[in-house]
This record gives structure tokens, sequence and C-alpha cells, in this order.
């Protein structure tokens, strides 16, 4: 008995359900084994829709049972409207430990598409990885050269400044020279027409 818990806990619900609508005899009427216990019969599909379906499931929508049915490897076995016969190869009347074989179709796919879409993003990541490194020594280049041009624009100032200074000094010196020469000029030019 612990073992058939744990094999139910195993089976997707919608299999469970499935399961148990199979084996309520008041749904008789609507949904039942096929003749030979391998297929399973919708008769009155849309009474089944509005009265069966909603005891089972959160929905009253034949086409979604249907889809359901599809996702899970049953096939539509007849063309008739108003009989609906579905087959799955592991679900067969009294062999209830067969469904534990049905396996929903995309999960394998979306196994691998997952599996392929974390290669991808760790791929791209990686590159990404990558680019910020770059960026980041690119960065570092930049303000290091940054810092260069920032010092050699101070001693520039610098040496601005100590420019100016020293012509200041210059011009003070040329004037103060001027101012003698001009002096000197007026002693010789006006002793010159003193005699």
């Amino acid at each position: 008995m612990a073992g058939t818990n744990d094999s139910e806990k195993a089976l997707p619900v919608f299999l469970q359900k499935l399961s148990s609508l199979m084996d309520d005899s008041a749904a008789r009427e609507f949904i039942d084994w096929g003749s030979n216990g391998d297929t399973l019969l919708v008769k009155k599909p849309v009474e089944f829709a509005k009265e069966i379906l909603p005891q089972y499931f959160k929905h009253s929508n034949f086409a979604s049972f249907v889809r359901q049915l599809n996702l899970y490897g049953f096939a539509k076995t007849s063309q008739d409207p108003d009989l609906s016969e579905f087959k799955n190869k592991h679900f067969r009347k009294g062999c209830p430990e067969d469904m534990y074989n049905i396996k929903r179709k995309n999960s394998e796919k979306s196994n691998a598409t997952s599996t392929m879409d974390m290669a991808k993003a760790k791929s791209e990541f990686q590159a990404l990885m990558s680019d910020v490194l770059n960026l980041k020594a690119r960065y570092q280049a930049v303000e290091s050269n940054m810092q260069n041009v920032q010092r050699e624009n101070q001693f520039l100032w610098q040496e601005l400044v100590s420019s100016r200074s020293d012509r200041d000094i210059l011009q003070r010196r040329i004037q103060q020279l001027a101012g003698r020469e001009f002096v000197l000029s007026d002693a010789i030019f006006g002793a010159t027409f003193a005699s």
C-alpha cells in the first residue's frame, strides 16, 4: 500500500483525474471504456463538458479536455461528432500501473529547450562578463590618462603663473631701466643744450 501512494504522487494530476473519471460509475453515461478496454469513449461531448468536466477539472471546455488528452499522447480514433474515441497504448482498463508510462509530449522538448536555453544563457553571460572586464580595463586606462592630463595641466598652469610673474618682474625692470635711461638722456641732452 505504501508503494501505491508513492506511485500516485508521481502520476500527473490530469492522469489521476482521468483515472478517477473512468472509475466513476455515475459518469458512464458520458464517458466509458471502449469494447476492448484499450480506448476511452466520450459519448455526448456537449453534455459531458457541461455536467462531468466541472466535477473533475476547473473548466467545462471539451476542447481543453481534448488538448490535454493530446498532450499526453492520446490519439483520436473516430471521426463521429457524437462519439469521440481516444487511444493511448499505456491507458488500458484494469492496468492502472501502465499509466506511469504516459508522458506529457512537450515535457521532453521543454527539458531539452530548457537545457539549451541554460547553455545559451551561460554563454551569453560569459560573453557579457568578458565585455564588462574589457570595459573596466578601458575605463581604468582612460582614468589613468585623465589623471596624467590633469597633472600636466596643473604643471602648465604653474608654469604659466610663474611666467606671468617673471614677465611682470621683467616689465618693472624694463620700466625702471627705461626711466633711468630717460633721466640719463635728459641729463646728457640737457647738459649739451646748456653748454
